[in-house]
């Protein structure tokens, strides 16, 4: 069997563009009772999209980046592209749900065929490509000795259908080895960010291929190859860094082919520049957000080589095999870029880049795309070799991707129901949104699917504290003052004017966990919305105004949201 003639490229951009359409349609839909999603990870992550897309459907341009999301002093750093363009479709009238599951659609098939076509541009072979597009979806590690480990203990028909995520190594902080349940799913700014780079990419390295002079259209390639790129720093920052760490070497060897590095550089320079400088630069106040953190999470090197097997199995010697195979076999600038997957992988495990140390993995992320590359030059060689090599092409294949794809079984069930938000929250935050000033900072819960956050489009003082942090944010003290104020005590209302805090939010969860004093607010603010769960404080008067008047909002008592099972 020649790999070379097999007729597979547009079947397999077809099924991987299904297998995510199917699961983003399902993912997320309206209850009776609320807005649901049916995996933890979006659970996790979707409360604060919804609320930036909120923001930008709902606000007035000229306060669109007034504040951050969930810092309300914080200059506003998160990566909004993904989440703008869903604010901006509901803006125009389209509803919610279609308004996320649209762009995430379309982004994923871009995403499928960029990586695609990026491989048939470094490798020039549809069965390198092929291979290497299912290493990188099938992606995980030796998570599947658990799942037969899990079946002979208990050898039943039902045990064979996966009903945990085996590529947690949770004792690292490793969340998953798979790039659609870790990343493409859940997070929005890398679904986005990655076709974005990944496309320019492609535009930068098919016009450096191109003998003699550049025609105007390849100035015109490299010029949307460079805005493209330039977009990153509000589209997704780790794919920013990715490229230019991995792109380097290509970029220093070529420098005598400046006019290609400039017709990119110039304005992907400018657009990626400007954007920092509005957005991101000044905004990070911890002088610690980057640091140096040799061996990523390990501390010795037995246990980092263990680490690394046990997260992406055979992955890292099956690359470092292609990469061998494959250094005469490509031209120096191909050779070169895959050499900046390496480069990427060792600086990854040498420094910190956010105080969350899982957000390195995005970076991972690029190394395993390149990485899948070399890996299915492995595997093809091996095929093409010998004959009597091909069932060790087959069994490496296998060992490579078989925990993906169980894992990619397991997340199609949408075993798990978690409510985001619920009808009684909705109603009061769209009565938030109509009765306060759009720049009324909230004191609120520190969750990651705070309603106020979620729905009624207004700053809050601090949202969840470890995604604060994560920005760079110093929060500390606010973290303090803020229990400070619910317990009512002597600095409370100080602190109420120094935070600038227009309203107090008094309900289920700030009740267990902050045991507020409500005969302080009580007896010095008056409660100007209401409904069965809620009550929120107008402290805009530190004296205490009784003259608002109470806004009640009807609802049906709730209990404390948690993770219902079908």
């Amino acid at each position: 069997m020649n790999l070379r003639t097999l007729p597979y490229p547009k079947i397999l951009i077809a099924f991987w563009t299904a297998y995510f359409a199917v699961l983003v349609y399902r993912v997320i839909w309206w209850g009776a009772d609320g807005l649901y999603v049916g995996h933890i990870n979006a659970y996790l992550d979707w409360g604060l999209h919804i609320g930036l897309a909120n923001t930008y459907a709902a606000k007035s341009p000229s306060l669109w980046f007034a504040y951050h999301p969930f810092f309300a002093d914080g200059k506003m750093t998160y990566t909004f592209l993904n989440d703008f363009i869903s604010g901006i479709l509901m803006r125009a009238g389209v509803p919610l749900i279609p308004a996320f599951i649209g762009p995430a659609m379309l982004e994923f098939f871009f995403l499928v065929l960029g990586i695609y076509q990026l491989f048939i541009v470094l490798r020039g072979s549809k069965a390198r490509a092929c291979i290497g597009l299912c290493l990188f979806f099938c992606a995980a590690g030796l998570g599947f000795v658990d799942y037969f480990n899990n079946f002979f203990v208990n050898p039943k028909l039902h045990t064979l259908i996966p009903n945990v995520d085996y590529s947690r190594l949770l004792t690292y902080g490793w969340w998953t080895g798979n790039p659609i349940t870790g990343y493409f799913l859940p997070q929005r700014a890398i679904l986005l960010g990655m076709p974005l780079a990944i496309w320019a990419l492609i535009g930068f390295f098919s016009v450096l291929k191109q003998p003699g002079e550049l025609s105007p259209r390849s100035k015109g390639i490299l010029i949307a190859s460079g805005l493209g790129a330039g977009l990153l720093p509000i589209a997704h920052m780790h794919s920013l860094i990715a490229i230019l760490l991995i792109g380097f070497p290509v970029a220093f060897a070529n420098y005598r082919k400046w006019k290609i590095l400039l017709y990119a550089g110039i304005p992907g320079g400018i657009l990626s520049a400007s954007l920092y400088f509005i957005f991101i630069y000044g905004g990070i106040e911890n002088p610690h957000f980057m640091k140096w953190n040799a061996g990523y999470v390990c501390s010795t090197v037995i246990e980092w080589l263990g680490f690394w097997f046990s997260a992406w199995g055979l992955m890292i010697p099956a690359a470092i095999a292609g990469w061998f195979l494959v250094r005469k076999r490509v031209n120096r600038d191909t050779l070169l870029f895959l050499t900046g997957s390496f480069i990427l992988f060792a600086i990854a495990n040498l420094i910190q880049f956010q105080p969350t140390i899982w957000d390195n993995s995005k970076l991972f992320a690029w190394c395993y795309l390149l990485f899948s590359l070399l890996a299915a030059e492995t595997i093809v060689m091996l095929w093409e070799k010998k004959s009597y090599l091909r069932p060790l092409s087959i069994y490496l294949f296998i060992l490579l991707t078989l925990t993906g794809v169980i894992e990619l079984v397991f997340l199609q069930q949408i075993r798990e129901t978690y409510r985001l938000i619920d009808t009684e929250e909705i109603t009061l935050a769209e009565t938030i949104r109509a009765r306060t000033p759009p720049l009324a900072r909230f004191l609120s819960y520190r969750d990651y699917d705070d309603f106020i956050m979620v729905w009624a489009a207004r700053p809050i003082v601090m949202g969840y504290e470890p995604w604060v942090v994560n920005d760079g944010f110093l929060c500390h003290q606010t973290e303090l003052d803020r229990g400070i104020i619910y317990h009512g005590e002597k600095q409370a209302i100080s602190l109420l004017r120094q935070h600038n805090i227009s309203y107090v939010v008094i309900g289920p969860d700030v009740i267990k966990h902050f045991h507020p004093n409500e005969e302080f607010f009580h007896s010095h603010f008056p409660i100007v919305f209401q409904s069965s769960n809620y009550r929120i404080y107008d402290v805009r008067n530190a004296s205490g105004d009784e003259s608002q008047h109470l806004i009640s909002t009807p609802s049906k008592a709730k209990p404390k949201k948690k993770a219902l099972h079908r």
